[in-house]
This record gives C-alpha cells, structure tokens and sequence, in this order.
C-alpha cells in the first residue's frame, strides 16, 4: 500500500512541459519510465520487477465561484503504460486513475483524492488492484470533521 500511496504523491512533483488549454482546464502530457514490483506472483516469494514505460496526463482546473469558493480539481491517468517483468518475462499493462478536488470557501475546507490503479498481466498470472480514497474536511477553526481513508490492494485473476 505504501508504494501506492507513494505513486500517487509523487503525481504532484513531476515536471510537466507547456501545458494546453481546453475549456478552461491546463493540460499536460509527460513521458515517463520508472520501476516498480508486483506481487500477485503465484509463489509470493517471486514478486516480479517490472521496468514500465508510458506517458502521463495531467488535466487541473479552478473555478472561483460568485461567493468566493474556489474549487480547485487535478485528475491524472497514465497513458499506454506498460512494462516487462525481470523475473517472469510477462507483459503487464496499467489502468491508472487519480485525482482530487478541493474545496475552499467561507464555510469549511474539504479535500478528496482518489487513486485506483490496476496491473493487467497479460499472461496466466493474477491482476494486481489498488485502490486508496481519502475525504478531509476542516471547518474554519481547524476542527476536522471528516478524516475518512479507505485503502486496499489485492490480487484477482
């Protein structure tokens, strides 16, 4: 779990080149290339290092509403991501989603950030699932009032 929730923190602290513009929204594509392990290997012991390549999609838009609250949202999805297992050889493709949306007003504070991310193998091998919400919300004070986490990762054929 923890190299899921490091993926999904270290989405804010990539580079990003230009970004374009659509309705308002930035844009930004990068390509990347990094490691990573996979532990839905029938024999746990054999977790599998895969060396992935692909390109990440960040989309980010803010709105200020007539009251004042702004709604900031960051979505971001990792496009044609693949990578080959250095113990196995198997191929895996990656179905990555993560994004959160914050709200600041008058009122309370609240933030949510969702990331599922699946590893298709596209051998015999199990499906590697994680997926991670987490809800904060914070009134004027600072008293939190909401501090909901939801995490799991697990393996399905």
């Amino acid at each position: 779990m923890r190299r899921a929730l490091a993926v999904f923190l270290a989405l804010g602290t990539l580079a990003f080149p230009a970004p374009a513009l659509a309705d308002g929204a930035v844009i930004t594509r990068t390509p990347g290339s990094g490691t990573t392990v996979i532990q839905c290997e029938p024999n746990v012991a054999l977790e599998d290092i895969l060396i992935t390549s692909g390109v990440f999609q960040l989309v980010t838009h803010m709105v200020t509403t007539p009251t004042g609250t702004v709604i900031d949202s960051v979505h971001g999805t990792w496009q044609d991501l693949a990578g080959i297992g250095l113990t196995t050889g198997n191929e895996y493709h990656f179905a990555f989603v993560g994004g959160s949306t914050s709200v600041t007003g008058l009122g309370s504070d609240s933030t949510t950030a969702t990331f599922a991310e699946r590893v298709v193998s596209a051998g015999p091998d199990e499906n590697e699932v994680v997926k991670v919400v987490a809800h904060t919300t914070v009134t004027p004070d600072g008293t939190v009032t909401a501090d909901i986490h939801f995490e799991s990762l697990g393996c399905r054929g």
